[in-house]
């Protein structure tokens, strides 16, 4: 982190590390025990608020019933192909990379995605999800 001498270290830490935690359950659906920080540099002056860049989403089509099943769940934004193709499917598992919509728990999300691709592929492999982004809004594609 990067901090100001607006306020003490221990301070600006602790109100980063407040709002990592609140993130990462309000939307992520995450429980997190510890959030571990390393000050790597002290600003002059004032900071100035800056707001993210949007996460661009690239959609990969849905090419086989593993890929058609994830992307009919509710909360599914688009199928992304981050590391590869957007559905891998091994000898004895699948993985399966997709963004989910902002409104929506991303570990719901994604628990809802392997029952849905779990159903749809013979066998019932293990599956496994990739959550690569978290989309402002539905990406064109």
């Amino acid at each position: 982190m990067t901090a100001t001498a607006d306020q003490p270290l221990p301070a600006a830490a602790d109100a980063l590390r407040a709002a990592l935690l609140s993130a990462a359950a309000r939307r992520l659906g995450l429980v997190v025990a510890e959030v571990d920080l390393r000050v790597t540099g002290l600003l002059d002056g004032s900071a100035e608020r800056v707001e993210p860049e949007p996460v661009e989403v690239r959609p990969a089509p849905a090419e086989n019933a593993a890929g058609r099943a994830a992307e009919s769940v509710n909360g599914v934004a688009a199928l992304t192909g981050v590391l590869g193709a957007a559905v891998h499917t091994g000898a004895d598992q699948v993985r399966v990379e997709l963004a989910t919509e902002s409104g929506h728990r991303a570990l719901d999300v994604a628990r809802a995605v392997r029952e849905a691709v779990g159903d749809a592929v013979e066998g019932r492999p293990p599956v496994a999800v990739l959550v690569t982004a978290v989309a402002e809004e539905a990406p064109a594609g």
